[in-house]
């Protein structure tokens, strides 16, 4: 089992300290950008401004790595819209636990996960995907 890598947390712009719901999802995204966990936790650690955050950054494959940007008793932005369009009807940053999977990008376009990176299915009822290749 991976341990989790509390170093690289969130710069406090980028999220909301403690939660106004209690935590009823989990939203699993690819974070749709290049760059492993520690790398992507480092960039959204060390800006402010971002107006996006995660609670965890997931990568797979070899040097497979967990890092918490976001203490679970805070609010990520992670799964909020600036159209107000979701793609849940009740699973919102206030209530929910954001984990970006981090990808790689082949010559097309095309996001991937490494092979081996196995696939996430739903599970039980707090349990949703949003966007992409999962």
């Amino acid at each position: 089992m991976l341990e989790i890598n509390k170093s690289r947390l969130c710069h406090p712009e980028n999220d909301t300290r403690g939660r106004r719901e209690p935590i009823t999802y989990l939203a699993i995204h690819y974070v749709g950008a290049l760059g492993n966990a520690r790398e992507n936790a480092q960039y959204y650690g060390s800006r402010g401004g971002i107006g996006a955050s995660a609670h965890y950054f997931v990568d797979h494959g070899p040097g497979a790595a967990i890092y918490q940007s976001v203490p679970e008793g805070h609010t990520a932005w992670h799964c909020g819209r600036s159209d107000g369009k979701y793609k849940h009807p009740k699973c919102r940053n206030a209530n929910s636990i954001g984990i970006e999977m981090c990808c790689r990008k082949d010559k097309s376009g095309t996001w991937y996960f490494d092979p081996g990176a196995g696939r996430l299915r739903p599970g039980p009822a707090g349990f949703i995907r949003l966007g992409g290749a999962i």
